[in-house]
């Protein structure tokens, strides 16, 4: 039992100083999933009601794909702030944020977002993995900026502090039209 403690709170330190290293930093999109190509597969994400939304389709502006996972530690660590962030940007009609979790069913989001006061989160649902894995995200969370014709401006592993100044200006200037990917 002590060792089972000991491997874990070692796994933990080391996931804590990866998040630190890549926090605060968006990275140019090097994958090989190009949505603005004509003929480009769909990638359809379960919506809350049954729905699907197709986010190979341009959004028209700044959107921003997150994936995250109820059982996923830095995903909880993230949520207070990717959540106050999502909130501030509701009803700005130049970005658009999307939390695409790979949770198996939305009774179980629901119940945890409900739990944590977080069920105003705009969010959607992959089970399987299937556009997760397309996009070329293994581990969570993994965020995506896309411009408004659905090019990939932008892309962290790993938690972000949407509290950031750095991150909030990173983001303001790829919401510009026109925008070019971050540089590195």
């Amino acid at each position: 039992m002590k060792r089972q403690i000991v491997v874990l709170v070692f796994a933990t330190a080391l996931a804590g100083v990866a998040a630190y290293l890549v926090r605060d930093s968006l990275k140019p999109y090097t994958g090989a999933v190009g949505f603005s190509r004509a003929g480009a597969r769909a990638m359809k994400v379960q919506l809350p009601g049954g729905g699907v939304r197709d986010v190979s389709k341009p959004a028209g502006k700044l959107f921003i794909l997150h994936f995250w996972a109820t059982w996923c530690a830095p995903c909880v660590e993230e949520m207070p702030g990717l959540l106050a962030y999502a909130r501030e940007i509701r009803n700005d009609p130049s970005v658009e944020l999307l939390a695409v979790s790979v949770d198996d069913d939305f009774g179980t989001v629901d119940e945890w977002l409900k739990a944590r006061g977080a069920s105003d989160l705009p969010i959607a649902l992959d089970p399987g993995r299937k556009v997760a894995a397309r996009m070329g995200t293994e581990k969570f969370p993994e965020t995506y900026l896309l411009s408004a014709k659905g090019e990939i401006l932008g892309h962290v592993k790993g938690p972000v502090d949407w509290s950031s100044k750095e991150i909030r200006a990173q983001i303001d200037e790829l919401r510009r039209p026109g925008a070019k990917p971050a540089t590195s």
